[in-house]
């Protein structure tokens, strides 16, 4: 894949919750050059945090309040110039839930997340419905959410006025978030892959305390579909099936004394 000149990454990072990631350059913006020699780039990491409020309140109490959502996402991010200056972004994809927790106390299973995950990245290469997902009960196919974000950060851009439209699926949720203002004019407009883990904790009926942290890829804007692909399949191996000699137990057996006669 042709995977274009240049990729911003935007390094400020913070420890990332369910994300495996790569030690990362500190401090603001930098410019990573990337080759034409068909390697998959060095993703930016990045960390949103937001409350979100639901445009339309509801009186039903539901789950607890503490309860947290965990959920995995994989979308297209596009960043694009305003006519009157600056840039605005739209998040288009698909969220999928990966785990529940009922309390704050409540410890999340990490092998079966990663399981779950490697199974939802399977899922978007195959086009092939996910197990898990159709197991995931609560509202019916078709039902959309509305939500207001507060004005907060991802990575070095400042966002204001962002809403979040969401619509159920059989297996997932499909999303579009739409970033009207979108401050930062060191970043680049094109399309970026977003690999990413959401955390969504219920303060009250109305309201979540969401955090999300994850990769960013900037896709090339020639096939980028087939670029696409190809990060996917090797963020798949990387993070959740890597091979047997890059694993703990690969690493043992290699090492691991020889029996005397």
């Amino acid at each position: 894949a042709e995977w274009g000149h240049r990729h911003y990454a935007f390094y400020k990072f913070v420890e990332q919750d369910g994300v495996d990631v790569s030690t990362q350059p500190a401090g603001g913006i930098s410019k990573a050059a990337v080759s034409h020699t068909g390697k998959i780039p060095t993703p930016a990491t990045f960390a949103y945090n937001s409350v979100k409020t639901k445009m339309v309140s509801t009186s039903a109490q539901g789950p607890p309040d503490g309860s947290t959502w965990q959920w995995f996402i994989i979308a297209n991010l596009s960043l694009s110039r305003k006519d009157e200056g600056g840039l605005s972004a739209t998040l288009t994809g698909d969220k999928f839930q990966a785990g529940w927790l009922k309390t704050p106390d409540d410890t999340p299973d990490e092998p079966a997340l990663k399981q779950r995950k490697a199974s939802m990245i399977d899922s978007i290469l195959s086009g092939k419905l996910n197990a898990y997902g159709l197991q995931r009960a609560g509202v019916p196919t078709g039902f959309k959410h509305r939500w207001n974000y507060s004005d907060s950060t991802w990575g070095t851009a400042v966002t204001k006025d962002t809403t979040w439209d969401e619509e159920k699926q059989d297996d997932r949720w499909t999303i579009k978030v739409s970033f009207p203002s979108w401050t930062d004019d060191s970043q680049e407009p094109g399309t970026y892959l977003i690999i990413a883990d959401q955390k969504a904790a219920k303060m009250n009926k109305n309201q979540y305390d969401t955090k999300m942290t994850g990769f960013q890829y900037l896709l090339p804007t020639e096939k980028p579909e087939e670029a696409r692909a190809e990060i996917l399949q090797h963020h798949l191996k990387k993070h959740y099936r890597p091979p047997l000699s890059e694993t703990p137990l690969g690493a043992w057996l290699v090492k691991k004394p020889k029996l005397a006669k």
